[in-house]
């Protein structure tokens, strides 16, 4: 179903630039003076919209938050406070009031119309661009969450995007039951799908539909650590949709193609790209997607190599949009802008994924997080709501508020010590995750502001 999906989407991309290419080719008539270039002409002056969503650095964002700049582009808010780079966390390791606020920021947005403009930005280019289908797919979507950011951040400067690591919840007996699909965050959804109950999506804000685990499946280990073991650029920024001719097979460990299932597991509204942009998880598991990308940069690449590595142009691997110095449409950079070291330098960092050992099992950072110990191989797993399936986890703490009995999560206090002992129930292995340590940031603000 992905692979049809891709190809579909790329064979509409080649039609769009086949009728775009035509248009072209009838207006260089009304500028004789200019042959090719009508753009040039001055009758069709090159636009100019400055926004602070083109922003590249906090002194720049700065300006439009009304901040005082400093030297070494330095910014000092109006409430005294300096912008600093966004700290995106696993959302379940968001501090309460980070998570109220966030969830705030989205409602506001949703009340003034700029989430469905940046919704309807995703739509208009899903099936039909260099967002999806090829190369440009990682880059595009960076500069997209990037500028979501900036209009989160315009109304709360101390936020960023979280990012949801479903490696987290794919361990779980049934991701389904997992913390995040209850009314603290993502939401419970009825049998028809419509999200009930959720910080995010009642109150007449944001409404959207999820069914979830019908097809598809989450993220795991192995998806990532076949994502850090490429060496290749175009096993990462990967041909997902190439045509016969192309010289490169396809690579279905490509993040566009895992991701993908991701975006099927969660349905309804996640599933297609006309939709996907309505349903506040789109962000966060695109976060997580640009830092497994990130990650991968820092880990097989040099700073130089980083912002020139790009995918050859072939035609027969990828329609034109996809090509490095195409125009990332409808953004004002190229695909290799979309490579730039200023994201993660200026704009923002990443905290490292929850991990926790056998001698420290609380250091999952977040009470809706637990350290799975049954393992050689400790590692942090989402808690289960109550009422959800906890088969094989009686003496994990594994319950939000509660323990589990008789493979069900029910009302009671966890007191007891983890189980050490690996059980026989069949399930994937852990392995151990890439040792990647981004630059340690604060967050901009602290708690309680």
């Amino acid at each position: 179903m992905i692979c049809h999906e891709l190809q579909q989407w790329d064979l509409n991309a080649r039609q769009f630039i086949d009728q775009q290419q035509q248009q072209e080719a009838n207006t260089v008539i009304n500028a004789p003076a200019v042959p090719q270039e009508p753009w040039l002409s001055p009758a069709v002056p090159q636009p100019f919209n400055p926004s602070p969503y083109a922003c590249m650095d906090l002194g720049c964002v700065c300006s439009y938050m009304r901040g005082l700049g400093g030297p070494g582009g330095q910014c000092v808010l109006s409430n005294g406070q300096p912008l600093r780079p966004a700290l995106r966390k696993e959302y379940r390791q968001m501090t309460d009031n980070e998570r109220q606020r966030f969830h705030s920021v989205l409602q506001q947005l949703k009340r003034n119309g700029e989430y469905d403009r940046l919704s309807e930005q995703h739509r208009q280019v899903g099936t039909a661009s260099g967002a999806h289908s090829g190369p440009g797919f990682l880059p595009w979507h960076r500069e997209y969450l990037k500028r979501f950011e900036i209009a989160i951040r315009m109304i709360d400067p101390g936020l960023a995007i979280p990012y949801w690591d479903s490696v987290l919840d794919f361990y779980l007996p049934d991701p389904r039951d997992s913390i995040l699909w209850s009314p603290m965050f993502f939401g419970e959804a009825d049998f028809n799908g419509n999200v009930l109950s959720s910080h995010v999506g009642d109150i007449n804000n944001i409404k959207y539909f999820s069914r979830l685990g019908f097809e598809g499946r989450l993220f795991n280990e192995s998806d990532i650590n076949n994502v850090m073991a490429q060496t290749e650029i175009q096993n990462i920024l990967a041909y997902t949709a190439p045509q016969q001719g192309c010289p490169f097979p396809p690579n279905y460990g490509a993040i566009e193609y895992s991701h993908s299932s991701v975006h099927l597991w969660v349905g309804g509204d996640m599933k297609p790209p006309s939709t996907s942009g309505n349903d506040p998880v789109f962000f966060l598991h695109h976060s997580f997607v640009d830092y497994i990308w990130e990650q991968w940069r820092q880990m097989r690449q040099s700073r130089w190599t980083r912002e020139q590595a790009y995918p050859q142009d072939y035609a027969w691997c990828a329609n034109q949009q996809h090509f490095a110095n195409a125009n990332m449409r409808p953004f004002e950079i190229t695909n290799r802008g979309g490579l730039s070291n200023a994201y993660t330098d200026a704009m923002y960092q990443y905290a490292p994924r929850p991990t926790c050992t056998h001698q420290n099992i609380g250091n999952c950072g977040s009470a809706y997080l637990f350290c799975d110990t049954r393992f050689a191989f400790a590692h942090c797993v989402s808690k289960i709501k109550m009422g959800g399936n906890c088969f094989g986890l009686q003496g994990q703490d594994a319950c939000f508020g509660g323990i589990c009995m008789n493979g069900r999560c029910m009302p009671g206090q966890f007191g007891g010590v983890p189980q050490q002992a690996p059980i026989t129930t069949p399930r994937p292995i852990p392995q151990p995750r890439p040792q990647f340590q981004p630059p340690q940031q604060q967050p901009a603000f602290s708690v309680g502001f």
